[in-house]
């Protein structure tokens, strides 16, 4: 009776592992961790690798680009199956971020958000330096200011108390790698 038991449970054993991996993909696993993984890969390119001052300098040129009427406040998709049409004029710099929305607000500032789904959002947002308050009790978007005019946003904050720490390091580092460019 026992050794029939054994038998059984090692039936199922191997039949679970051998599923493990069609259930866990019906089931979403696999798209959460990829997801979670182009997540992190954004924070980096964003925090790390980009230039902060070139990325603020691009953005008001696409500022000014709307103050001059060749762009019109509005959210373009950039890094996706069907982006619009005028991300075509678009500095480099900011195509090759591979964000997946430009958001121009009609108040003046703009977002480049590097991930815009789910409950996973980060980016930037840059204000023009003419920049006026639209309202009394405005605060400039963002948790973590980069630079004057530049500040990082990430819906990761809501979630965990301690995550400021996270994105400090990588802020950081990001400031290593232009200060070490800038001595070049």
């Amino acid at each position: 009776m026992l050794r029939r038991g054994l038998t059984v449970s090692a039936i199922l054993l191997v039949f679970v592992v051998c599923t493990l991996p069609f259930w866990a993909r019906s089931c979403g696993f696999g798209v959460m961790i990829r997801e979670g993984v182009k997540s992190q890969l954004a924070r980096k390119r964003l925090l790390c690798e980009t230039n902060y001052d070139a990325l603020l300098a691009c953005s008001r040129d696409l500022l000014k680009m709307v103050a001059e009427g060749r762009l019109k406040p509005d959210l373009y998709r950039v890094a996706c199956d069907r982006p619009s049409p005028q991300v075509s004029q678009f500095p480099k710099l900011i195509l090759d971020l591979a964000p997946e929305l430009v958001h121009i607000d009609a108040q003046g500032f703009l977002t480049i958000e590097m991930r815009s789904h789910g409950m996973d959002h980060c980016g930037v947002i840059a204000y023009p330096e003419d920049f006026k308050i639209p309202y009394p009790g405005f605060e400039y978007g963002g948790q973590g200011k980069l630079i004057d005019g530049l500040w990082y946003y990430d819906n990761e904050y809501i979630y965990d108390p301690a995550y400021d720490k996270v994105i400090d390091r990588l802020i950081e580092k990001g400031r290593q790698v232009q200060g070490e460019e800038r001595e070049k």
